[in-house]
């Protein structure tokens, strides 16, 4: 099911790919900063006769670490902008062609959900269900545990268009189990392993 799931995803984002969406990850800079550099950006545009078009903040990686999506322009300019004007902040382009998490993939939503019903109409007429975690299950969505949360269509859907709340899953882990938490990232190409996510004291490993 959860292949079937991924596939779905991805056909489902063909539609909204190469469309002008893309994503810049911001280190460096927290979200108050993040949001005051967009504003200025915004307003930079409007005096070169640039389109205006929303920047969002897609994915909370760290305090210091976020992802903005939004139009390519946009974000070229977001990036240009920090990299000429603000010290010690870093702006990388993401090699995507889809601004995920974020307004910029609504087109694709009546695609995804049609193809997510039919997957969940097939297990469960074969007697699967409900799709309730079976060992603890912390959400990138809410930063909440899934305790007895059923997967749904609107919670997958919600997994792809809101942003990324790595950052707060995170520390409620670290609160629940403990600052000697050890995580592993499985990934095609990890990245959230290097980000710096807590700050811990300084003898917190002593």
């Amino acid at each position: 099911m959860v292949v079937k799931i991924a596939i779905a995803r991805g056909r489902a984002l063909s539609k909204v790919d190469n469309t002008g969406g893309t994503m810049v990850a911001i280190s460096g800079c927290d979200e108050s900063n993040i949001r005051d550099h967009i504003a200025a950006v915004s307003f930079l545009g409007t005096q070169t006769g640039m389109p205006v078009a929303d920047l969002h903040l897609a994915a909370f990686n760290s305090p210091a670490d976020i992802g903005v999506s939004g139009p390519e322009a946009q974000v070229d300019l977001l990036r240009t902008y920090i990299e000429t004007w603000v010290d010690g902040v870093a702006a990388r382009k993401l090699r995507v062609s889809t601004a995920v998490h974020s307004p910029f993939i609504e087109p694709c939503q009546e695609t995804y959900r049609a193809e997510l019903k039919t997957i969940f109409d097939h297990y469960e007429s074969a007697g699967a269900g409900p799709f309730v975690p079976k060992v603890p299950t912390m959400s990138t969505v809410t930063a909440d545990f899934r305790d007895g949360k059923e997967y749904t269509i609107d919670y997958l859907w919600q997994n792809l268009r809101q942003p990324v709340l790595f950052c707060r899953a995170i520390e409620n882990l670290v609160e629940k189990y403990g600052q000697y938490t050890a995580f592993v990232e499985i990934s095609p190409h990890p990245v959230l392993s290097q980000v710096k996510v807590l700050h811990l004291p300084n003898d917190a490993f002593d």
